[in-house]
């Protein structure tokens, strides 16, 4: 594959191609072209997938909370060392959103992506360092040993710098499906003839387009051209090539005539194709076509519950890999006991402003939410004076706790209520 390449002068992006080709062992495609995670990314739809999944998944706050009552009641821990790692700054050089993103797409293209976890003496983790996936060697320190100790070995960039070796716990390690539990599988090395496909496609509309929309020409001679001729009349007939020369007027001598061969019926369905491949791509990725803006099947009803779809079962497994991975590399066993990292998908569920007012209503009567919980979804204040601290209930219900055995209120009579300190107050409780 790399002689092949040479022969046919491969650019930079080629080579690129070929060293992470070579890296992965992968295998050239049946189309020719030098496919690589880099490379693909020149696939609008590859490009977009990825971009999506990225952006949305930096998106997503990675709160750290701590238990108030286990499994019961919890409060934000903004004191905590992993609140500024995961929603401020992840190093000296990139924010929580960027290192985030950068490691998501790294993951959805290599298929793993890695990160120092840098720790101070107090056995805090003060900053996370991602590393080029490309650059970095897996491997368990006995491989005839099932519960043996891995460990990651990174080679800078720089000339006649020794690799960085760290084992498994000082590496946050997020990884794609895989099939040893060690190494995530590249969605682009393993679906590489269907991204090579639309490699070769994109080369075939420019190519298409850069001789002026003509599939093919004939040029038909009554006499047989010497080699000088034949070079010659190459050379003037560049000049009737590409785009803007497309309707120009062709000059031929020697009784020369230009037979011009149609496009074909199949090849006008282009377009279609591309959406197919599209499509396609988005499938790989398990990303709605309208995210990536295919819209020709797309309804207002059926986006809608794409994008709840897309949610629960693109969106939520991927955050739920995040999340454990973080709980378990990040965190102690000690702090696990009272800490832990959950997302917040508020964001993604909000809905419209009409949906939202009706579901705050439908909680705020059933006593499930105050009036502040609801005001801070918003990002509103509270009440003053703490008016919404206390959920309201209707007058026509009462609490589990109350028994058939009391006895039923006189007619006329007013049951008082009690005050949440347990005092009545002579009236109804609101």
């Amino acid at each position: 594959a790399t002689r092949q390449a040479i022969e046919r002068r491969m650019t930079v992006a080629d080579f690129d191609a070929v060293l992470d080709m070579m890296a992965a062992g992968g295998n050239p495609t049946y189309t020719g072209k030098l496919v690589s995670p880099r490379t693909a990314l020149g696939v609008s739809a590859c490009w977009a997938c990825v971009n999506v999944l990225a952006d949305d998944l930096a998106s997503i706050p990675f709160t750290v909370y701590r238990w108030l009552e286990p499994e019961i009641s919890r409060e934000k821990a903004r004191d905590h060392y992993l609140w500024r790692l995961l929603l401020e700054e992840a190093n000296q050089r990139m924010t929580a959103f960027e290192f985030q993103q950068l490691m998501e797409t790294w993951r959805q293209l290599w298929g793993n992506a890695y990160a120092e976890i840098e720790i101070n003496g107090r056995g805090q983790v003060v900053a996370l360092w991602p590393w080029r996936p490309d650059r970095v060697k897996v491997w368990l320190e006995d491989p005839n040993e099932l519960r043996s100790r891995v460990w990651y070995s990174y080679l800078p960039l720089g000339k006649n710098t020794n690799p960085i070796t760290l084992p498994s716990d000082r590496i946050l390690h997020l990884r794609h499906i895989s099939v040893d539990g060690l190494i995530g599988l590249s969605p682009i090395e393993v679906h590489r003839e269907k991204f090579s496909i639309d490699m070769a496609m994109q080369e075939y509309s420019g190519r298409f387009y850069s001789n002026g929309g003509i599939v093919h020409g004939v040029l038909t001679h009554p006499g047989k051209l010497n080699e000088k001729t034949e070079q010659s009349l190459r050379e003037s007939m560049k000049q009737y090539q590409g785009v803007s020369n497309a309707h120009r007027l062709m000059i031929l001598e020697q009784g020369m005539e230009l037979k011009e061969v149609g496009l074909k019926q199949e090849d006008a369905q282009y377009i279609q194709t591309m959406n197919f491949s599209a499509n396609d791509i988005a499938r790989i990725y398990k990303v709605p076509p309208h995210r990536i803006g295919q819209l020709d099947r797309a309804t207002f009803s059926n986006i809608e519950h794409s994008a709840i779809e897309y949610v629960q079962y693109t969106l939520r497994p991927n955050t739920e890999h995040w999340v454990q991975r973080l709980n378990c590399w990040l965190l102690s066993e000690r702090d696990r006991q009272q800490y832990f990292v959950d997302p917040d998908y508020s964001y993604l569920i909000k809905g419209d402003s009409a949906a939202r007012a009706k579901l705050y209503q439908v909680l705020g009567a059933l006593g499930w939410m105050t009036p502040d919980e609801g005001r801070a979804m918003e990002g509103m204040n509270p009440l003053p004076d703490g008016l919404g601290r206390v959920p309201r209930v209707p007058l026509n219900t009462s609490s589990a706790d109350k028994t058939e055995t009391e006895e039923p209120a006189v007619s006329g009579q007013v049951v008082p209520a009690a005050k949440p300190n347990g005092k009545a107050n002579g009236g109804l409780y609101r």
